[in-house]
């Protein structure tokens, strides 16, 4: 199974740092628990959020739309 490092310990072979996964067996993890060397490690998988949809009331209004202003046309320029 894996476990993660919570202090850092030389055995088994294994010299992990704080924060690291490793792969102990059952008899080894029982050793090391007992120090509170290692934690179970656990997988969380963060699924994404559900979309809300606002469901609009018949008795709400609409907002006014609002509308582009266009610029104003200048009349001919006086030519020399």
């Amino acid at each position: 199974m894996k476990y993660r490092c919570t202090q850092p310990f030389i055995a088994f072979g294994k010299t992990p740092e704080v924060g690291e996964i490793v792969e102990l067996t059952t008899d080894q993890a029982e050793a090391l628990r007992e120090m509170d060397s290692i934690a179970p490690y656990e997988v969380k998988v963060m699924r994404p959020p559900k979309e809300t949809k606002k469901k609009s009331s018949q008795s709400s209004r609409r907002a006014p739309v609002s509308r582009k202003k266009t610029a104003k046309k200048r009349g001919k320029t006086a030519t020399k």
